[in-house]
């Protein structure tokens, strides 16, 4: 039963109070302001009901009073008095009265002010608290995003399924969680929980569940399963509707973002593979043409020489061929016109040579950038974007 504290001086105010009050409120009477100030401080009433003239202390000096304390001043007062003038009524609202009747009061006029300041009163309770709560939620809210998006910046710098799988598990430990996780690539599949790795059984399970993309929830588990990524965490606060619900969102967005990750790992690794393929085709290019230069300058050479020596025994030959001059400046214009054509070639093959080196070269540029590239690549995985 509500509560209701007279400060009155005027013993006939209380006995007409509780008269017309009694049976709906518990009636407690202070003959002074002193008086009535412990008591409210002692046991404070759901509503008071406060003369002004008093002795030792006046109804707005003990209003004001009340107001200045954390223990009384969220109860409603409701000034009873004999003063009439606007000044009065504007002297209680200034103490901090929430209203103001004038005596002799109306019992039924009475009874509906005291309802309606109680109920206002428990509408701004409910308010106040609800307030509260909002704020505790947004502060909470606000805490799970931040630890979100730090895993979001931890998990762009992993390199393996192992790593993000820690990563993974951390931030769930984070939130307080239990979990077993699931990833799978290419390359086969790695479950673990926070023991290490998962049970027969429940890497069965996990591994059941990549058929089954979305999100489920059975007592206490609920699961969440992407392409790449399967989750089970094990103990939801079921119990506890608002923090579900966060926690739900937060697990949702984790899974999914260690899901993107891993297709960009995944996308990064085939990447690397295709480089170094392309790596070793071009380390065989240019070995094959650099053997092909080489023997190709030594195949020129050797054929200088030989036909160096075709002329010249040729030349020796007419000591013992016994031809006329005539046939002789024949015969030796004939080679010495051969050895020059073949020196023309020769000289059309240098051409070739710087061409084939000027290759050997390029290849060997583009072999020494894509091998840096691949370095480069390696050591700043941590670029890799996950949107």
């Amino acid at each position: 039963m509500n509560s209701i504290l007279l400060i009155d001086d005027d013993d006939f105010t209380a006995v007409f109070l509780e008269s017309i009050l009694g049976s709906n409120y518990s009636i407690q009477h202070a003959a002074n302001g002193r008086d009535g100030l412990a008591v409210a401080l002692a046991v404070p009433p759901t509503l008071i009901l406060l003369d002004v003239e008093m002795p030792m202390m006046d109804g707005y000096e003990v209003c004001r009073h009340l107001k200045a304390s954390g223990q009384t001043s969220e109860i409603p007062v409701i000034f009873l008095s004999a003063h009439v003038e606007i000044p009065d009524r504007l002297a209680g609202y200034e103490a901090g009265g929430d209203d103001y009747m004038t005596k002799p009061f109306d019992p039924d006029e009475l009874a509906t002010k005291i309802e309606v300041v109680l109920r206002n009163r428990s509408r701004n309770l409910e308010l106040t608290r609800n307030a509260q709560l909002a704020a505790q939620t947004a502060l909470s809210t606000v805490g799970d995003i931040s630890i979100v998006l730090n895993f979001f910046r931890e998990i762009i710098s992993c390199s393996d399924l192992s790593q993000l799988a820690s990563a993974t598990l951390q931030v769930f430990k984070t939130f307080g969680l239990d979990v077993a996780v699931q990833l799978r690539d290419s390359t086969g599949s790695i479950s673990r929980n926070h023991d290490g790795v998962c049970s027969p059984l429940e890497e069965a399970v996990l591994h059941n569940m990549a058929s089954y993309p979305g999100i489920f929830a059975l007592g206490t588990r609920s699961a969440f399963t992407f392409d790449r990524c399967s989750i089970i965490v094990k103990n939801m606060p079921r119990n506890d509707p608002e923090r579900y619900g966060r926690v739900k969102d937060s697990a949702s967005m984790i899974a999914e973002s260690v899901d993107m990750c891993m297709k960009s790992l995944d996308e990064f690794l085939n990447a690397v593979g295709r480089g170094d393929k392309l790596l070793r085709v071009l380390h065989q290019i240019t070995k094959a043409l650099h053997d092909f230069e080489n023997r190709y300058r030594t195949q020129r050479q050797a054929s200088a020489a030989i036909l160096d020596h075709l002329a010249d025994a040729v030349e020796d030959s007419f000591l013992y061929l016994g031809l006329t001059d005539a046939q002789e400046a024949h015969l030796q214009k004939i080679t010495r016109d051969a050895v020059t054509e073949a020196q023309a070639l020769y000289s059309d093959a240098e051409q070739t040579d710087a061409l084939m080196a000027s290759i050997g070269e390029n290849l060997g540029d583009v072999l020494q950038q894509e091998l840096q590239g691949a370095v480069d690549a390696a050591e700043g995985g941590n670029r890799v974007e996950v949107w």
